[in-house]
């Protein structure tokens, strides 16, 4: 079955100030994340999941009475494919405004778009009343020239980006464009309280953190079976599974 979990998002002293919705696939006692449940598959499986989270978010009782912010993922074909990302927007429209005014759309960073196209994208989902976060900060395409190229509500820098490099300019440029552009940080991937104390002190009081630090993905339902992606699929054009 197909199910969505959450991860809460906290300030520094553990209070909790969002969630970010993820997509799980339970086989009886095993429960996959998407890189293994999707690997291998094609661009449509991967937008038909994208569509599959946003109607599990629709009705799941607990997002709908939350005051907090949503995150959700999309995959890189629901914002590089134009018909697949017409759909998505579409989609985001039909929402009850109370859950589309909260959700945050995360740009993935193996995406390469960038320029115009990107913006045009970024303004399209804006207009919905959803708001716009770069994902996963200092890996692959996201960096400062996306950061750059529009008005973000929120970076998530990618914490083992800055363990695992010596020069860390990028990141201070980063911070102090958001600071100034009144783009809100995410520090995410923290793993334990050392992470805050000493690498990330600098933003402990105006970031907010994710990670196992705070909290693991927890499944909250509801469930869906697999044939709901086969109904996506067939939905956007697409007859086959794979």
């Amino acid at each position: 079955m197909l199910k969505i979990a959450q991860q809460t998002i906290h300030r520094s002293d553990g209070a909790a100030v969002a969630t970010e919705v993820l997509a799980r696939l339970q086989l009886g006692d095993t429960v996959l994340s998407p890189p293994r449940f999707m690997a291998g598959k094609s661009m449509a499986s991967w937008f038909a999941l994208d569509i599959e989270v946003l109607n599990m978010l629709e009705a799941s009782t607990a997002q709908l009475h939350s005051p907090l912010p949503v995150f959700m993922n999309i995959s890189v074909a629901t914002l590089d494919i134009g018909t697949f990302f017409n759909m998505f927007q579409s989609k985001l429209m039909a929402l009850d405004p109370e859950v589309r005014n909260r959700l945050v759309i995360e740009i993935p960073e193996s995406s390469g778009m960038r320029g115009a196209e990107l913006v045009r994208r970024l303004r399209a989902i804006k207009s919905t009343g959803a708001k716009v976060a770069i994902d996963d900060f200092g890996q692959e395409h996201a960096n400062q020239e996306r950061l750059e190229a529009f008005d973000w509500d929120f970076c998530k820098i990618d914490l083992p980006a800055i363990q695992t490099t010596e020069n860390l300019n990028w990141v201070d440029a980063a911070i102090r464009h958001c600071y100034a552009n009144k783009t809100h940080l995410i520090m995410e991937k923290v793993e334990s309280s050392q992470d805050i104390d000493h690498l990330l002190h600098p933003v402990r009081n105006t970031a907010w953190f994710q990670g196992y630090c705070f909290s693991r993905p927890e499944v909250v339902g509801p469930t869906h079976a697999l044939v709901g992606l086969e109904q996506s699929r067939a939905n956007a054009g697409v007859l086959a599974w794979g």
